[in-house]
């Protein structure tokens, strides 16, 4: 299982360093596949959203990160220009 610790910390690298890299390195799409994706500086983005459980079974997450996805997951798909759904359920 991964520690807050570090799935807080990949989350916030995502939504501020990866867009600044980005725009830096001049890439044309960002493929993220962690469910979330940057809200803001990637012109052209792919999101993978692997399954819902977050939403499902909101007890499985603790708290502040079972409230962050339920934001940072719709954004992440209203955001990107495709999305990828592993899951039917997904779907």
């Amino acid at each position: 299982m991964i520690s807050r610790t570090v799935w807080s910390c990949g989350v916030l690298a995502e939504l501020t360093l990866l867009p600044i890299v980005a725009a830096f390195k001049r890439v044309d799409v960002v493929h993220s596949m962690g469910t979330t994706a940057p809200l803001i500086g990637v012109r052209r983005g792919v999101v993978t959203i692997h399954d819902l459980i977050f939403h499902h079974f909101p007890a499985t997450f603790p708290g502040p990160a079972q409230r962050a996805l339920d934001i940072l997951v719709p954004a992440a798909a209203r955001r990107s220009t495709r999305v990828i759904a592993i899951s039917e359920a997904t779907k």
